[in-house]
């Protein structure tokens, strides 16, 4: 559960990290975004491999993420089955500002690439 918790806040965008890092994007924002670019998916405590699901964040997060994802995951033992969360078969996108997970779209049984 502590997981979930940290998976919500961190999609969220909530503030984690010090003040001052220089950007226009509040301090410890990590889901903010002005384009599809500034996105990028990033394993949940477990893996898709291992019954988990992925979140979307702002790239440039993504060294803070892990460093956070590594002290609230350390203890978690993740089930060793491949996950149906729909976000493991998904793309990272910016919606409405905030990035965000996006099924791939389907046409006619197939996926788009």
């Amino acid at each position: 559960m502590k997981w979930l918790v940290f998976a919500t806040l961190v999609a969220c965008g909530h503030p984690a990290t010090p003040a001052g890092n220089g950007s226009s994007t509040p301090p410890g924002d990590t889901g903010a975004c002005t384009k599809d670019d500034d996105c990028t998916l990033v394993d949940q405590c477990c893996d898709c491999n291992n019954g988990g699901g992925r979140i979307a964040i702002r790239a440039d997060q993504l060294s803070h993420y892990t460093a956070q994802r590594a002290k609230e995951c350390g203890g978690m033992v993740c089930t060793a089955v491949i996950s149906t969360d729909g976000s493991c078969n998904a793309e990272a996108a910016c919606h409405e500002g905030r990035c965000a997970v996006q099924p791939h779209l389907v046409d006619n049984g197939h996926a788009s690439m």
